[in-house]
């Protein structure tokens, strides 16, 4: 006779199918060719002689992008489907890789970074409503803290990799090898069976912003800003005090984010989400105090 605690595990409805797996395989590549990028852009930029406000500028161009585009893009998966969007986004992220090689000036840039932000837009949006559409309801907290996993995982390595990678000032296998790993998640994109066919949902007349969004896009929103923060500046800031591998900051952070994350969309399944957000906020802050403060 099976034990009660045995039979409500045996109830939950299973989470880690097939396309499930697959998803986030694929997340893990395209956010590793964006976690090569993250800490080196700004370095390539200060190669060919740009100034701080001309890198943030540029690196900031890409969140710009990819926030712009978020909108209309979940309403375009609504009406047409997930697996084209999910496709396109890691495409633009294959070209956008290698096409960096190419590109030395400001103008240029920028207009590479806003096409890139673009392609991050595109896979998220589609990639997490996937991952929602292929979760149980009541494991859908769960659910995304596994796909939030994967591009964790990528980060636990991916800023350190690329650092190592122009160690000897050379960025062309640097775009070479982002542009290889993004070509996996294309590959890996395409073995994902659409999970919201075209048509599946009516239309629904109506605003495109919801107030009730307002006050957790407003959140994210902050957080957003200081994370552009550290990922514009740090590795530079690195560089100045003689730190010999900026990424290891990135390591540290994606290996407590790996170790947290599954644990709080468990939790924010059961207490609430504000009552999960407001500590992490909370702890943001301190940690941006402690930055603050280590550069001394």
């Amino acid at each position: 006779m099976a034990r009660p605690a045995d039979a409500a595990t045996e109830s939950r409805p299973r989470l880690l199918t097939g396309p499930f797996v697959l998803t986030c395989v694929a997340t893990f590549f395209f956010f590793l060719s964006f976690y090569l990028l993250l800490p080196t852009l700004p370095l390539y930029a200060q190669e060919y002689g740009m100034g701080e406000s001309e890198i943030g500028l540029i690196i900031g161009a890409f969140a710009f992008s990819a926030l712009l585009v978020r909108p209309y893009v979940g309403r375009a998966i609504d009406r047409h489907g997930r697996r084209g969007v999910l496709l396109l986004g890691t495409a633009v992220f294959l070209f956008s890789s290698l096409a960096y090689h190419f590109t030395r000036t400001v103008g240029s840039l920028l207009a590479l970074r806003l096409l890139h932000g673009a392609g991050m837009g595109l896979f998220t949006t589609a990639a997490s409503a996937v991952t929602t559409d292929l979760a149980p309801p009541e494991r859908r907290g769960e659910a995304m803290g596994y796909f939030g996993m994967a591009a964790n995982l990528a980060m636990a390595g991916g800023p350190a990799v690329g650092m190592w990678l122009i160690g000897d000032g050379a960025f062309g296998g640097l775009f070479l090898t982002a542009g290889s790993v993004a070509a996996a998640a294309v590959l890996l994109a395409t073995a994902v069976p659409e999970t919201f066919p075209a048509g599946a949902a009516p239309a629904v007349p109506g605003p495109l912003f919801s107030r009730a969004a307002l006050l957790p896009s407003g959140a994210m929103l902050s957080l957003c800003i200081t994370y552009g923060a550290v990922v514009s500046f740090l590795p530079l800031l690195g560089r100045q005090v003689g730190m010999g591998n900026p990424g290891l900051f990135f390591t540290v952070y994606a290996a407590f984010l790996v170790l947290t994350r599954p644990q709080a969309g468990l939790l924010s399944d059961r207490v609430g989400r504000a009552a999960v957000i407001l500590p992490g906020m909370a702890l943001v802050a301190a940690a941006m105090g402690t930055l603050a403060a280590a550069r001394g």
